[in-house]
């Protein structure tokens, strides 16, 4: 089943062996892209998860830190919902369709994207912190890549944005996987990070995922 579900004849029957639902303790603060570059090895070594997510034209990145925890969930807030919903969709979505207009605010829209970066804190169960409210519609491409190559991948793409001026108003997102032993998975055999483009929907992407493509 690991290989290909199907592959060897018809799926009668499948048994799945399911864990208690998990809680976590979520951490996201913003911190210098090349601080956290520098710090690549230690993020991943002390945390379950970790991810960040770099704005173009920025040293900004929003850096998620996730670990299982037995404290019970946080209490919603107003702040936190207005900051989900509000925040990151509504006002988001305004900001890039300006963008969309008028391409050559891209730029001041991930600068103010990177500043309204809040440091949050959050107690609640994995299916809950992994999936998130997304109103904002994007194109988008990912590529799979030896985790040692992480910073070197990632100054390439921030040189290349700078050097052909792409008019991108989305962040870069970069998140790890521990190599396995599945045949056809990405990460066979290899400590893994995947690093995934995008753009807004509506604006020109051909070109840009062309050249970012060119990278990986």
């Amino acid at each position: 089943a690991q290989v290909s579900l199907g592959t060897l004849g018809v799926i009668a029957k499948v048994k799945l062996r399911v864990v208690p639902a998990k809680r976590l303790h979520y951490q996201g603060y913003r911190k210098r892209l090349a601080d956290c570059l520098a710090n690549l090895e230690q993020y991943k070594r002390e945390n379950a998860h970790f991810e960040f997510f770099w704005l173009p034209y920025t040293e900004w990145v929003q850096a998620k830190f996730l670990n299982e925890t037995g404290d019970p969930p946080s209490k919603n807030t107003l702040w936190g919902n207005f900051n989900k919903i509000v925040l990151e969709n509504w006002v988001y979505w305004l900001l890039c369709a300006s963008s969309r207009a008028i391409p050559r605010l891209s730029k001041s829209v991930c600068r103010i994207s990177a500043s309204s970066i809040a440091n949050v804190e959050e107690i609640n169960y994995s299916h809950r912190l992994f999936s998130t409210p997304r109103m904002v519609r994007f194109q988008e491409m990912e590529y799979n890549i030896p985790a040692e190559h992480t910073s070197a991948v990632i100054n390439e793409i921030q040189e290349c944005i700078e050097r052909h001026q792409f008019a991108v108003n989305f962040p870069l997102e970069c998140r790890f996987v521990h190599s396995d032993d599945i045949w056809l998975s990405p990460a066979y055999q290899r400590e893994s990070a995947y690093i995934a483009v995008h753009m807004f929907k509506g604006m020109p992407y051909h070109a840009y995922f062309h050249h970012i493509e060119e990278i990986f």
